[in-house]
């Protein structure tokens, strides 16, 4: 068995579908997606994102999410993504118009051994649309279910005369995201990769809140090995973690004592940082393998004062410039011209 695509359990109202993506092009414009493998007029809408905005095109994954306004016009989009059958961390519409490529390339973050999934509702497409994953040529219908391993090389190439379009949803793998495929697909996937999961466990807040602090890290910033330093923070049952300057909150979610997980990174504190003013941490990617120490204090030292400041202006308007062009580029190649051609 191949494991490359599989269709997942569960089916969706084409029509419904159809009747939530009039209404969205008609109130909200698409936006450019990231990447130098198509000419710009690849665009898409936000549903779900971490800034909760619709014309966000990244689709970073921070362990949590906020739902964007296109949710409050486009009923059964929301109904779908809440009911889905696991979380969803990023959902978007994306629409490729006739005629168009995006070039073989792989989606990074993602795989099983990431922890992250790539789910697609087809809304409207044609089996004219050359779609192809590894060495593997799909064809998904509207309304139907799909996992694509999007590691691999994959490209389309429109060559119908409609626009594709396409439910996309970004998914932590949890023990519910295991449940949507099929056994002997689950089975076939073990005995090829490891498989890093999320298992979360239940942590009231006041537990929760003996974690928090200021964090300090010796990392990468400008060229130089400095601190590196974040505030920890209690959100929505999560331990936050938000670098400053940075305007993304990462959410690390608890799976055991004094341990938290936000993607395919681990926090876990050597102690019970109720016995100590400045806590140990151990810092784990599952990506690399590797570990670094982190101290959390629970009263910031002077010296990591003084330097936050300069690491706040000097991030942030990194971070400020970024997102600047970002939105020019929005505001002069945004093509509402795309979504006019979806019927």
């Amino acid at each position: 068995m191949k494991t490359t695509s599989v269709q997942l359990r569960g089916s969706f109202d084409v029509a419904r579908l159809k009747a939530d993506l009039d209404t969205a092009t008609e109130h909200f414009k698409s936006a450019p997606q990231v990447g130098k493998y198509h000419d710009g007029s690849w665009t898409g809408i936000g549903l779900r994102n971490f800034s909760g905005d619709h014309g966000n095109t990244l689709a970073a994954h921070t362990g949590h999410s906020k739902d964007t306004a296109v949710l409050e016009k486009c009923r059964y989009f929301k109904e779908v993504l809440d009911n889905i059958g696991c979380p969803v961390y990023v959902a978007r519409i994306l629409f490729l118009p006739p005629g168009k490529v995006i070039g073989e390339h792989t989606d990074a973050g993602f795989g099983w051994n990431y922890g992250m999934v790539r789910l697609h509702i087809p809304i409207v497409t044609d089996p004219r649309v050359e779609f192809s994953i590894g060495d593997e040529a799909v064809y998904w219908k509207p309304g139907e279910f799909w996992f694509g391993d999007f590691s691999k090389p994959h490209s389309l190439r429109n060559k119908s005369d409609v626009t594709r379009v396409h439910l996309v949803m970004d998914c932590p793998i949890t023990a519910e995201t295991l449940e949507l495929f099929p056994d002997a697909f689950i089975e076939q996937v073990r005995s090829e990769s490891d498989i890093l999961q999320l298992n979360p466990v239940a942590m009231d807040e006041e537990t929760l809140r003996a974690y928090c602090g200021t964090l300090v890290v010796r990392g990468p910033l400008l060229g130089l090995q400095v601190p590196i330093s974040g505030d920890v923070f209690v959100s929505d049952g999560m331990l936050a973690v938000k670098i400053r300057g940075l305007p993304i909150v990462y959410h690390f979610t608890p799976i055991g004592e004094h341990r938290f997980q936000c993607n395919t990174y681990e926090l876990k504190w050597a102690k019970d940082p109720r016995q100590q003013d400045a806590s140990l941490v151990i810092s784990k990617d599952y990506k690399t393998g590797k570990s670094q120490e982190v101290t959390v204090y629970r009263k910031q030292p002077m010296g990591v004062r003084l330097f936050s400041w300069v690491q706040r202006v000097l991030v942030g308007s990194v971070w400020a410039a970024y997102f600047g062009l970002l939105k020019l580029k929005r505001l002069f190649s945004g093509s509402k011209h795309v979504t006019e051609q979806v019927g």
